[in-house]
Parts: C-alpha cells; structure tokens; sequence
C-alpha cells in the first residue's frame, strides 16, 4: 500500500512539473515508420507517457512527409528507392499523421489511469481503491486505448475478488459501459470462464446478458464455440427441465441459418456483397501496458486502403448494419453446429445416435427447413439418413412440411432415392400419400390467395411423381407405387381430392372475386374508347369528313393509343370471361386458370396505360396551341392512375407469374449434397 501511495505521489509531482513539449523529431520518426510500412507508428520507438504532458503541435515541422532518416542518422528520398519499397500514398499518410495525433493526445489522457491499469491487472484491490478514493469518476472510466474500463481489465485478467468489490462501487448504468468492440465487462468475464465475476455483475444488473456488442452477439452466445470445444461433453449435456440439447435447440431456430432467410431484392444484394470476415473472439490476454493494449482494440491500426474507411462507414448504414450482423450470426451458426458435429464425431456410436434419435433432431430440424443442420449432420454421420422414426425418414417429414430445401437434397443421392421415396409410414402410406395431405397453415399461407395455394399443392404433388412436369424426365417415385392404396384403401389422387376439396372451393371463389371487379374495369375502358375513335378531338371536316388534326403528331399517338386500348380492354373481357365459366376441375389450379388471369391482368394494364395516354394527347391536341405549358402538368397527372394501378395490381401479378413459370419447386443440380 505505501508502495503505491509513493508511485502516486511521484506521479502526482511528474504532473506539477510538466516537462518541454513534444519534438519535432517525434514526427519525423512518424515519417520512418511510414516508410518502413509499419501500421503502428507509436510502437516504433520507446514512448515515455510523461512526455505528454506538454502540447502536441498541430502541424509537423519537420520533412518527415517528404524523407525518413536511417538508423545511421542520414537522410534519404523515398522515390529514390521506390524499388526497394512500398510506396506509401499521400492520403494514407495523411489518414496515419491524423491517427498518430489522436493517439498522442488520447495516451495523454490514460497517463493519468495507468496505477489503476496496472492495479486492475494485478488484481491489486488495494491499490487500486485508494486510487478511486481520490478520483471518484474513475470507477467507470474509459483507461486504455481499448476504451476497457478497469472493471472489464480485471474481469479479463480473472481476478473475481476484484471485480466483486468494484461492482459494489458502480452504479447499474455504469456496468453496461463498453470498448471499442461493444463489448462490456460480462463479455470478458465470459471469455476468461470467471463465473463468479459473472454473477456479481448479473446479479447486479440481469439485463446485461443481454446487451450485444458490435458483432450482434450477446455474452452467452460469443462462447458458444470455444465451450464446446474446451468442453466436448457440452455437445451432449441436456436440458434438466426441458431435455433440449445444443444441437436441437439450433435445429430449431430456421432463422438462424441462411436457408431460411427472407430477404428482398435490395437486401439481398447486401447480403452477397457484404464481407463479415473476422479473425475471431479468442480470449483476451492484455499483457502490456496502457502504451500496448490488446490489438483487438488498438486505434494505431490503420486501413492499408482508403477503402477501408468507407467501408466501415458504410457499415454503419441501418440496413447495411442489420443484414451484417444477421449474416454474421448465420456464420456462425452453422460454425456451431460444424463444431458439435466434431464432438459428437469423436463419442462412441450409442451415445451418438442417442443424441440424434432422442429426440429425432434430424426429422425436427427437416420440419423447420432448416437444411444447413441436416446437411452438417448428414456430412459427418452418412448413415443418419436411412434412420427412420415410426417409418419416417427425414424426407417424409420435409414433404409432410412442405420443405423443399430439404427434399431438394434427394435429387443428388441417385439410385438411392427411389428406395427412399418408396419407404412406406406405418407399413400404410408412402410420400405420395403424404404429399396428398394438405400442408400445414404456416406452409400453406407462403403463397397469397386461395387459388394460387391450390396451385402449390399441385406442384408438390407433381413434382413427387416427376422430377419436371414440362420435361416429363425420370420419374422419382416408381409407377407401382402411384396407384398403391393405402389402410384406409385410398390412393394418392383420391386423398389429395378428399383433403383440397375445401381448398378447391376457396380457390374458385378467389378467382372469381379477382376476376370480376377487373372484368367491370376492362368493359367500361372499352365502352370509353369504342365512343372516342368516332368523337376525335378537334373534330372533322364537314365537307371530306377528314379529321382536323389527321397531320398532327399528336393526333396519331391519339389513334394509335385509343386503338391499343379497345383492343387490350377487349381481349382482357375476354381472358376473365373464361375465369367466370370455368369448370375449375383441380388440374385447372395449375396451369389453365393462373395463365388466363395472367393474360387478363396484363391486357387490363396496358389497356389502362393506352386509355390514359389517348386521353392525354387529345386534350394537349385541344388546348396545346392556346397553353404550351399544359403538357407538363398532364404528363404528370396521367402518371398518378397508372401508378396507383400498378402498385395496387402489380405485386399480384408478378408472384401469380412466379408461381406458375419460375424456378422449379426443387433444386435438380445432380449434384450430391449429402
């Protein structure tokens, strides 16, 4: 104790006698660093933080920007041997002359915490409570470089005793202060396996479990992987109330993973392009003093490239920020269950299949469609795929759920699959008859509106017997099984009628409702233009009976335009006509009824733009040689109808085209996944 009060004091007498200001040369040793491609300046030469207690000059004096000196002590033009070294860019140096002065000026200011650095490093309670007697403020200080507060240096270092007497000091506010990393002092507790630290600070303040920091990981959830790899029996260890494991609780969480991702056009595109590359979260190890923190948090790192730094500010942007950080949790996920499929690897083979068959963690993660877990799993246990629970392989549950991500994988297990999709469930049904029944409501809803959701049942039903409808290639389920009757004496045809029947009703019934609102627009935009091709604007020669304005510009976008619109309007009567008198047999769900309401949605919406667009070029062929200005204004009100019929109509259109003419409802690479 009387140790540290004399460091104190000295420190204290250090402070009252501030020595000269910083050199010039201080710079120029910048300079060499530069030269010598070092990221760290201020680690290049022995630094003595009582050198700071002067002020740091604004602008360089010396030519360090423009040449370094030699150890000898000569100087040299770095273009001359621009050969021999990298050649720095200017704005890079600027970028690491800025870094060095913020370092200069912020190493100023740690000087003063660097006893209760040291003390929170030692565990050394004492000193650094007389410390804090004499400033008070420190106790939730930022002292390093890291910006780690002393709570967080000492939670690292596993000093519990330390930890729990500082806690007692801070208020619960205060224990949530993070570093650099967003990381508060619970995150190194965790990291250095101090559970008593831990509970000190939860029992304090429960919320801290979970507050993320800058990776979208909470405290628990940053260990996951180093537990289960210093402790292996964690990739078995159950649940006492609830038996869950690891492995089924990611299973699970389809969220997690990439496979069961939602994302729109844009996010998309952020999410292919965006780079969540990250050396780790090893445990923190702070050796060194406030001069060298850990370089996880050292602010002399400095982008090779300029790029970097845009890059870090477009990280920041809300979306972007949000797709990099669920990116970053998927990655990791999928790391997690890389890792327990090691351990799990490495246990006898009863205690393996123990894990997986009680409960069926492969047939619930295929329930959720969570296809990274059963590829994992499948990758380093082959055999679990020819498990069956009560008769169910994982790829009747995916059909049972409607999970073509899953199923998909059969398409790469060859000859193997017909003896799969031949496997019958309770000695009664087989996969067509399960696909027969009607998917559950969460699957069900994927598609908008009654009738397309019939349409999907029947692509699953067909995509089970062919691999391709329109290629009528290779048939998945052999022809013996198609016409097999079931315990209840049933076939497959006969129980996808019995359960869609209701299904089939509601379809028909959305059809029509969509159908004949839109079939009232398209007779009243036909009547309208039919009347105007013999009312043309401006009138007629009453001698010839020749349009006025036949040699207008105009008046032809006028004709050409009223033409396109009756023809559209009339033949968008007629597509939703055929709707209205359809005998709506189930096989007309999946092509016949989607195609005419595709063909009557998109003749409706041209017919409409048509209509506008007469309308507009007869008024500016009436009023335009009087107003010149009018076209403006009628440019921009014919745009607003269009634009409230396409957003209103348009998102139905396209996914009505998508479900009909995309992409296959199962991946058919060839390629085996499993």
């Amino acid at each position: 104790m009387k140790a540290e009060s004399r460091n104190y004091s000295q420190y204290l007498a250090q402070k009252n006698n501030p020595p000269p200001k910083l050199h010039d040369n201080t710079y120029s040793m910048a300079s060499t660093c530069l030269q010598g491609n070092h990221v760290n300046p201020a680690a290049s030469f022995s630094f003595d933080p009582s050198l700071l207690e002067g002020e740091v000059a604004d602008t360089p004096t010396s030519p360090g920007l423009n040449s370094r000196t030699n150890p000898n002590g000569s100087t040299c033009n770095p273009s001359s041997d621009a050969g021999e070294e990298t050649e720095i860019s200017k704005q890079q140096i600027k970028l690491l002359f800025c870094d060095f002065r913020a370092q200069i000026k912020m190493l100023k200011e740690l000087s003063h915490f660097r006893l209760l650095y040291k003390a929170a490093l030692r565990g050394d309670w004492g000193a650094a409570n007389l410390f804090l007697q004499r400033n008070p403020d420190a106790v939730a200080a930022k002292i390093n470089v890291s910006w780690m507060t002393a709570l967080s240096v000492a939670a690292s270092a596993g000093h519990a005793q330390f930890v729990q007497k500082l806690v007692e000091k801070m208020s619960v506010k205060q224990l949530e202060s993070k570093d650099r990393l967003g990381r508060t002092a619970l995150f190194y507790a965790a990291m250095a396996d101090c559970t008593q630290s831990a509970k000190a600070m939860v029992t304090k303040n429960p919320n801290l479990t979970q507050i993320r920091n800058d990776e979208n990981a909470t405290p628990l959830l940053y260990t996951a992987l180093d537990l289960v790899q210093r402790y292996p029996q964690l990739a078995t260890a159950r649940d006492d109330k609830s038996g869950y494991t690891a492995l089924l609780a990611l299973s699970q969480r389809p969220s997690a993973f990439p496979s069961k991702s939602r994302y729109g056009f844009l996010e998309r595109l952020i999410y292919s392009l965006i780079s969540v590359e990250k050396s780790g979260s090893p445990r923190p190890t702070i050796n060194g003093d406030v001069e060298n923190p850990p370089e996880s948090g050292n602010l002399t790192q400095v982008p090779d490239r300029p790029c970097s730094l845009l890059n870090a500010q477009i990280n920041k942007v809300p979306m972007v920020k949000q797709v990099r950080d669920m990116k970053l949790t998927q990655i990791q996920s999928v790391k997690l269950v890389n890792r327990i499929c090691e351990q799990l690897s490495s246990m006898e083979t009863d205690e393996m299949l123990e894990c997986f068959l009680n409960p069926a963690v492969l047939n619930i993660a295929a329930e959720h469609g969570n296809t990274e877990v059963v590829i994992q799993c499948c990758e380093y246990f082959p055999d679990l795929l020819w498990l069956t629970m009560k008769g169910r392989s994982i790829f009747h549950v995916a059909v049972e759920h409607r999970q073509e991500k899953i199923f998909s994988l059969v398409y790469g297990m060859s000859a193997r699959r017909r003896l799969l999709t031949s496997l019958r469930v309770d000695d009664s049904n087989t996969m067509l008859h399960m696909v027969a029944k009607l998917a559950p409501s969460p699957q069900l809803n994927v598609a908008s509106g009654a009738a397309l959701q019939m349409q999907r049942e029947l692509q699953w039903f067909k995509a089970i017997l062919l691999t391709h409808l329109s290629m009528g290639v290779e048939k998945i389920v052999d022809p013996s099984f198609q016409n097999l009757k079931n315990s209840e004496g049933k076939t497959p045809r006969a129980l996808f009628t019995e359960h869609h029947k209701e299904l089939a009703v509601k379809g028909e019934k959305w059809m029509k409702e969509t159908a004949t609102p839109c079939m009232i627009v398209a007779t009243i935009i036909a009547s309208v233009v039919f009347g105007a091709a013999f009312t043309v604007p401006g009138g007629i020669n009453g001698d010839s009976g020749i349009p006025i304005f036949l040699q207008s510009n105009y008046f032809m976008a006028f004709v050409v335009s009223d033409a396109m619109a009756l023809f559209f309007s009339t033949t968008s009567i007629v597509m939703f006509l055929s709707i209205l008198t359809s005998s709506y047999n189930e096989e007309d769900f999946l092509i016949a009824l989607p195609r005419t309401l595709i063909i009557g949605l998109g003749a409706l919406f041209i017919s409409v733009a048509a209509m506008v667009t007469a309308f507009s070029a007869g008024l500016y062929i009436v009023l335009g040689h009087r107003v010149k200005w009018v076209i403006f204004p009628i440019t921009l009100l014919a745009c607003l109808p269009l634009s409230s019929f396409a957003l209103l109509q348009f998102p139905l259109f396209v996914k009505i085209i998508h479900s009909t003419y995309g992409s296959p409802i199962f991946e058919q690479n060839g390629e085996p996944k499993v």
